[in-house]
């Protein structure tokens, strides 16, 4: 729905600019994506809390690269920029409102609350979800299936029902955390 990858370049460039932090910012942000992508698949295994995320991605960051500059300043720049940064993908909004009309539609997302409930403030998406569960919020974090299994009470459905549908972007959180 969300071009995210767009919205994290953009985000990523401002918090370089606003922290005095100069160079080859494809490269910054090549080496930032990997940092922060294997941080996020950690924190989906339980390995690593959001908060240690939010702040170590950008201490690793500025270690790979050799850069000095705050690590929770910009992570608190980051999370204040992000959900300013939002692009929809081509279709979205005739999709959202084509099936708003038919089915129930539910937003379950590992991301940070604030900032995905700011996000689909500033684009004006929560109308089409009859509910948005983040993982903050319910206390579980795809892949694990109790965050299904809450998603699933919302809807009063049993846990098994063969007539909902995950769509997603990570085949290891959400495909195979609604599968199982």
């Amino acid at each position: 729905l969300l071009d995210f990858k767009k919205s994290e370049e953009i985000s990523f460039k401002i918090v370089l600019e606003k922290n005095g932090l100069s160079g080859d910012i494809q490269k910054f942000h090549q080496s930032y994506r990997r940092i922060n992508d294997d941080l996020w698949d950690r924190h989906a295994l339980g390995q690593v809390s959001k908060d240690f995320l939010k702040v170590e991605r950008f201490r690793k960051f500025l270690e790979e690269n050799d850069l000095e500059a705050d690590a929770h300043q910009m992570g608190d720049d980051y999370l204040h920029t992000l959900p300013d940064q939002v692009f929809l993908l081509e279709g979205t909004l005739d999709l959202l409102e084509t099936l708003h009309k038919k089915i129930p539609l539910i937003m379950v997302t590992n991301g940070i609350g604030v900032v995905q409930h700011k996000r689909l403030d500033n684009i004006g998406l929560k109308p089409f979800f009859d509910h948005i569960v983040v993982s903050e919020e319910c206390g579980f974090t795809k892949p694990d299936k109790r965050i299904f299994h809450h998603t699933f009470n919302l809807l009063n459905i049993a846990h098994h029902a063969p007539n909902v549908l995950m769509v997603g972007d990570k085949l290891e959180t959400d495909i195979l955390g609604a599968q199982n």
